[in-house]
């Protein structure tokens, strides 16, 4: 793949287009990378995360001109699970870019055990440069797909693991029914806490629903997709895969459920 920067024409008026811009290319570019897998952008900074290769580059707008201003190589899983494997650990398989801080989601990292439970890798800009800044492994030391989605809003930091099969309790088995883990960022970043998890509601909490295969954070509403959900709102018309959405609100110190959003046009 190949990234375009599209920038609009601000008119005022029904003729209002949009160009592209420019285009860009990282400065290795290697066969087979899939350069622009994925992407971030926030204000004048642009990440690109390969997964495939383990590596993402940053590029930063000087001048109005896009230049490329960093590669980033996923590090030895030694760093974060204190094992020495190289590990295609899926780096910036979920991406997130905030200001001065990226969040790479790892599905396949692994732990102290050498198993691929997943792993969040969090990089900083020191003094021009982007480092290592730590990493929020599975809770649930489960291959789950921990990290497959994340999310970044206000100090929230969402985090998917749609194969998880257990509840938010650690009971009640569900293959890949799905969960979402809730982190707290502590200023000035340099703390991550887990506040709570969250899971399907009304009782429709089924296996093979991946909830949290997507996840949107705003504010204090995170809205989580579980892609492989069957059901209608009312719990009761069962059409395979439709997949469904649903809403939860932060009020005061607890997440509640605010409502299911489901793909109503089935077949």
């Amino acid at each position: 793949r190949q990234m375009c920067i599209r920038d609009r024409f601000d008119y005022n008026d029904a003729t209002a287009t949009w160009r592209m811009t420019d285009k860009l290319l990282p400065s290795d570019r290697t066969a087979n990378d899939r350069f622009g897998y994925n992407l971030a952008i926030d204000k004048d900074k642009i990440v690109v995360s390969l997964p495939l290769v383990n590596k993402a580059y940053v590029f930063e707008k000087v001048e109005n001109i896009w230049t490329q201003t960093a590669r980033i190589i996923a590090p030895n899983s030694s760093v974060w699970a204190g094992v020495n494997l190289t590990n295609v650990c899926e780096f910036g398989f979920s991406l997130v870019l905030d200001v001065d801080t990226i969040y790479f989601g790892c599905p396949s990292g692994v732990n102290s055990s050498s198993t691929p439970v997943g792993v969040v890798l969090i990089y900083k800009k020191v003094s021009g440069n982007w480092v290592f800044n730590q990493s929020l492994l599975s809770p649930s030391n489960t291959v789950d797909r921990f990290a497959e989605s994340i999310s970044y809003r206000n100090n929230l930091l969402a985090v998917g693991s749609p194969n998880s099969s257990l509840d938010v309790y650690g009971n009640n088995p569900q293959t890949s029914a799905g969960l979402v883990y809730l982190y707290e960022r502590i200023n000035p970043g340099s703390q991550y806490t887990l506040k709570t998890k969250i899971q399907s509601f009304n009782g429709q909490r089924n296996a093979g629903d991946h909830f949290g295969s997507g996840i949107a954070a705003y504010d204090n509403v995170v809205v989580v997709g579980a892609e492989g959900h069957d059901f209608d709102v009312t719990g009761e018309l069962y059409t395979p895969n439709t997949g469904a959405l649903y809403s939860w609100r932060l009020d005061s110190t607890e997440w509640f459920f605010e409502g299911k959003i489901p793909f109503e046009r089935r077949a």
